[in-house]
Parts: structure tokens; sequence; C-alpha cells
């Protein structure tokens, strides 16, 4: 599992990395595998297309989908529930990125 504190994190790079040093390493393409569990993007990944022209098992979309702005939302009511007024929640906004990777 590669995991990551937020978007553009380099999730996508550390598992291209892995899954080439695995083919270099003298797996073969079949004994791969790749999935990404959750998502905002619903597009085609760069994972998802080097699987593809490597011949690696892919599911890039997973169970998980999250839609755009849910994080924000959570927030949001997270922040009401606690009594933290929309400043504090837009400050968090500052923290974060709209990007899908």
């Amino acid at each position: 599992l590669v995991a990551g504190e937020r978007s553009s994190a380099g999730k996508s790079t550390v598992a291209l990395g892995l899954l080439s040093a695995c083919l270099d390493a003298g797996f073969r393409p079949s004994e791969l595998a790749y999935i990404k569990p959750a998502t905002q993007c619903v597009s085609s990944t760069l994972c998802a297309r080097w699987c593809e022209e490597h011949g690696v098992s892919c599911e890039h979309i997973g169970p998980v989908v999250f839609y755009r702005g849910y994080t924000r939302e959570l927030l949001t009511q997270q922040a009401k529930a606690r009594g933290i007024d929309e400043a504090g929640v837009t400050a968090a906004d500052g923290a974060s990125n709209d990007t899908c990777g």
C-alpha cells in the first residue's frame, strides 16, 4: 500500500517505481497488479496507462470514489459541530488542492 497525506504527494510516482522495479527484477506482468482503492478521479490515470502499456493488471477506479468537494464539505460539517467558524475551515483550504492524482 502506497499512501500519502494529500494529492500530488507522489503516490503514483512511487507506485510506478515499485512496479517498474518488479519488472526489472524479473517478475512477469501477470504476477503484478495495481489498484487505486480510493479516488476522486474517474478518468484514466498515469498508472492505469502505464499498466496497460506493460501488461500489468489494473483497477484504476477502486471501490471508494469521493465526489469533488467531499473533503471540504466534511471539514465544514465537523467544524460547525465543534463550534469552529468558517474562517478556520477556509484556512484549511490552503493545505489542499483540487488536482487528481
